[in-house]
């Protein structure tokens, strides 16, 4: 009976084994928000249902802010699009490398860009009806941050912003060091890392409405 029981053991553990190497092992479901906490929008600014589709923002119905949602082609909210920190008259300009948006060019064109350039974008076209868009502050960014995820995913919900870059990610909230430097407060939204930046140096940028 040991020698059956041992034998059925190896042979659970060798199942297990292939079916994580063939890639068939379920994982670990992605947490889950409170269902009724969030709504699609569409760049017009109609809500959608969370089944519905194609959605260019998520609404926050416990904070009522509102979320850019990043794009995997190469327009302006390209979601590797990177950004140095500037907010018009602070920071420093054009550091970032952003695609030009222009379906004439026979190819996509880069340009030194910062998060000024991504904030009048979005509020001189008024994606999704909104036209107050803004860098987050450190604390609205934690609030959408899932606490508990798998390594290497996203902490931000899959399901909702599918798109999103391991890096750092601007927010709005500086400090001045004893050298008299400012420094600008970054979040990884695939680790728990977060770091004081210099505005020169590149992050990528997630917006927010009020």
């Amino acid at each position: 009976m040991k020698n059956l029981s041992r034998l059925s053991h190896l042979n659970s553990a060798f199942v297990v084994t292939v079916l994580a190497v063939i890639g068939c092992v379920p994982s670990a479901p992605e947490p889950e928000y409170t269902a009724t906490q969030f709504t699609k929008v569409d760049e017009r600014g109609i809500t959608l249902a969370l089944d519905q589709g194609p959605w260019r923002c998520i609404h926050d119905k416990k904070t009522g802010l509102t979320w850019e949602v990043k794009q995997p082609n190469e327009t302006p909210q390209f979601v590797l699009s990177t950004h140095s920190w500037f907010d018009g008259t602070l920071g420093t300009a054009n550091e970032g490398s952003c695609a030009e948006d222009n379906v004439n060019l026979p190819f996509v064109r880069y340009f030194g860009c910062d998060t000024q350039d991504l904030i009048d974008h979005l509020n001189s076209t008024k994606l999704c009806a909104k036209n107050q868009w803004r860098l987050p502050r450190a604390e609205e960014l934690s609030a959408i941050s899932l606490t508990h995820t798998l390594p290497g995913m996203s902490r931000l919900s899959s399901s909702l912003f599918p798109y999103i870059g391991k890096g750092l990610y601007w927010t709005s909230d500086a400090r001045r060091t004893t050298n008299g430097e400012t420094r600008y407060f970054a979040m990884h939204l695939h680790t728990n890392e977060s770091q004081w930046l210099a505005s020169s140096q590149v992050a990528y940028t997630l917006a927010v409405s009020d």
